[in-house]
């Protein structure tokens, strides 16, 4: 906004025009119109606040209704000069502050603002003088001043006057006094900085343990938003790779970036984005430090991070200006110890959404079919005489699911076979897959033997141990509420008596715990200490991962004895303790 817009004083109209006004100064022509006293929450260092305020404390006043600037002690009032040196006001400043008339502002005897220090202030005559508004600039905890009795005197000779008081933080030996005669049922708290802070959405969505579930899960939150600007933060570069396949797989405009990205790659991809040609950026911690967040209007954490400063740092400082609005996090079983972790820490009101529904996605998919083909345009002779005769057979039903199945079921399905030609299409892989499995199954190894010559050895690749499938529950109580191992399995033992499983692993944390049961039993134990109270709460328990674990040699033993029972999993066969270290959440 410019001055002219909201000042009211002719003189300062006229030397202001055609500059842009800050939004303090605004605000704070407005706040003093009303008469009301003002507290303004700033920090003491902020050039633009200070002069601000005397900008327009010398808009309001005249000769006739003059305004006093306090500061705590005489050396202040230099540092005010200098920040209103640019300013088109007067000022009046008293010798008995030292000031000897130096530097370029306009200062006179019976100027309609006067800047005086504290004990100046306190000597003058507040009616006489016609003042009535008094601003106190600087009066912060850690500067130089005055009692808590003299400011209470002081304040009582400005009963009949508005009341503008500037600080950083109010020090405590003021507090009270200002809560007597400054702070009111009609005055008023102005902290631009808190004021023009985005309110943002926190959503997340609880989604399956499914490996593809978060991709699928985040694709279908694309489709349904009409092209939203996002980023979405991977734990893991691994997770990048997954998530721009799936993402591309569903036609969406997303690119991956990891690692320590050139400025030039990032102004590169920033232009993209803002042209339209990329939507979905996926990065990591590393790679995302220099995307400006704030031209995003979505931040989605793939993956819970363990430490929730991780989470704030991934938002940057949106302002009123940022289109950031939206922040989502995706749940799995993985991410469950993490968030509850993150919402006992941080001051977030987290909103549980449902995804979108299988009639929202088609309808989404629809429209955006819709855009593309009404959009379309062809000078092409052949094809506009074809539609032609289309439009007067009557059989236009028939044309179009025929044309459909074309577009989204043949041509892709074509077109996927083209890319596999390179190694035979589709049987082709297939026989390169089942080559390399049989080069994997009996590996040719050479070694040398006693003479020194090369011999070759033929080597069976060792089997798989069997594993067993285990359930690794998550409970909302840790260390901090006094949890204990032993004190779980008691209340275990109290709930189940003897019918209560055995307890195969655990891990306890501060905030929350893990307890591992093998999956046979993991159900009764679900259901019969799903609604057990724990110090007077409802125990949150949730199941939070499927675990493979290596057999012990007796369950071995017993497994071989039964050979049709045996029942071997594709899953690779890891020490259970660190299994369980790499697992927790």
């Amino acid at each position: 906004m410019n001055y002219e817009q909201f000042l009211t004083n002719e003189t300062l109209q006229n030397s202001l025009k055609g500059k842009e006004a800050s939004p303090l100064e605004v605000r704070m022509v407005e706040e003093l119109q009303t008469g009301e006293n003002i507290i303004v929450e700033s920090n003491r260092d902020n050039i633009a606040t200070e002069a601000g305020i005397i900008l327009s404390l010398a808009d309001k006043s005249s000769t006739e209704a003059r305004s006093l600037v306090i500061t705590p002690t005489p050396n202040d009032i230099p540092q005010i000069l200098t920040k209103c040196d640019v300013l088109p006001i007067e000022l009046e400043v008293s010798e008995a502050d030292g000031f000897n008339g130096e530097g370029s502002l306009s200062v006179k005897d019976g100027a309609p603002v006067i800047l005086a220090s504290f004990d100046t202030a306190a000597a003058k005559d507040i009616a006489a003088l016609n003042i009535t508004t008094v601003a106190f600039l600087g009066f912060s905890s850690g500067a130089r001043i005055p009692g808590s009795e003299a400011f209470e005197n002081f304040l009582e000779t400005l009963k009949q006057v508005q009341v503008c008081f500037c600080a950083e933080s109010i020090p405590l030996t003021l507090n009270a006094a200002i809560n007597r005669h400054i702070r009111g049922e009609s005055c008023k708290t102005v902290n631009l900085d808190k004021e023009q802070e985005v309110q943002l959405s926190h959503e997340y969505y609880d989604i399956g343990h499914d490996l593809l579930a978060k991709p699928e899960a985040l694709a279908t939150l694309f489709e349904t938003g009409s092209d939203v600007r996002a980023i979405v933060f991977c734990n893991s570069p691994s997770d990048t790779d997954l998530l721009e396949v799936m993402l591309k797989k569903k036609g969406l405009k997303a690119k991956k970036l990891i690692g320590n990205i050139p400025d030039r790659a990032i102004h590169t991809t920033m232009e993209s984005v803002r042209d339209g040609e990329i939507h979905i950026l996926i990065l990591t911690d590393v790679s995302g430090r220099a995307f400006p967040v704030e031209e995003f209007d979505m931040v989605v954490h793939y993956a819970t991070p363990e430490d929730p400063e991780i989470y704030l740092h991934r938002l940057g400082q949106p302002d009123s200006s940022s289109r950031l609005k939206r922040v989502v996090s995706l749940i799995g079983s993985m991410d469950l110890g993490n968030f509850h972790f993150l919402k006992k820490v941080v001051e977030f009101d987290f909103t549980q959404k449902s995804l979108p529904s299988a009639e929202e996605i088609a309808q989404a998919r629809f429209s955006r079919f819709q855009e593309e083909a009404t959009s379309f345009t062809t000078e092409d002779s052949e094809i506009v005489e074809y539609a032609d005769l289309i439009e007067k057979s009557g059989e236009q039903r028939s044309f179009t699911l025929y044309l459909l199945h074309q577009f989204l079921r043949t041509i892709p399905e074509l077109e996927s076979k083209a890319s596999g030609k390179g190694r035979g299409g589709r049987r082709g892989r297939e026989d390169h897959r089942e080559e390399r499995r049989r080069g994997r199954d009996s590996e040719e190894r050479y070694e040398r033997n006693e003479d020194g010559n090369e011999e070759r050895r033929s080597e069976e690749r060792p089997k798989p141990k069997p594993t067993r499938k285990d359930i690794r529950f998550y409970v909302g109580v840790g260390t901090e509420e006094g949890l204990t191992e032993d004190g779980f399995l008691a209340l275990l033992k109290d709930t189940m008596g003897d019918a209560a499983p055995e307890l195969k692993r655990s891990c306890l944390r501060e905030k929350y715990s893990f307890f591992d049961f093998e999956q046979k039993s993991a159900d009764e134990f679900f259901d019969a200490m799903k609604d057990i109270e724990y110090q007077g709460a409802q125990l949150e328990l949730q199941k939070a991962a499927i675990l493979s674990v290596p057999l012990e040699e007796e369950e071995i033993e017993d497994e071989e004895s039964t050979p049709a029972e045996i029942k071997v999993e594709d899953v690779p066969a890891a020490d259970a303790s660190s299994e369980v270290a790499s697992q927790e959440a």
